[in-house]
């Protein structure tokens, strides 16, 4: 069994990702964070930097989930960053 680490500080997305693995020869462990929350119009950008600063605290295989929504008709207005509201 090879052990790899899911760095996350979302409990979800860390089961999900266990299921996902169920059956495999990947045990899965939990890193508390993935690191600097990273502003960028790039996800993968976001997800390599979280990636790399993570690795750097605990120098473990590990990787990080990084999502964003891109909405075309706005020319990917909101991607990759997070969506806040201030209204009902």
């Amino acid at each position: 069994m090879t052990d790899i680490c899911f760095a996350t500080s979302n409990n979800h997305k860390f089961q999900e990702a266990k299921v996902a693995l169920k059956g495999t020869n990947l045990h899965l462990r939990r890193l508390p964070s993935k690191g600097t929350e990273v502003q960028s119009d790039d996800a993968a950008d976001i997800a390599r930097r979280a990636a790399m600063e993570t690795f750097g605290i605990y120098h473990k295989p590990l990787f990080v989930e990084d999502t964003g929504l891109s909405i075309s008709v706005l020319n990917g207005f909101l991607a990759p960053m997070g969506i806040t509201s201030s209204g009902p």
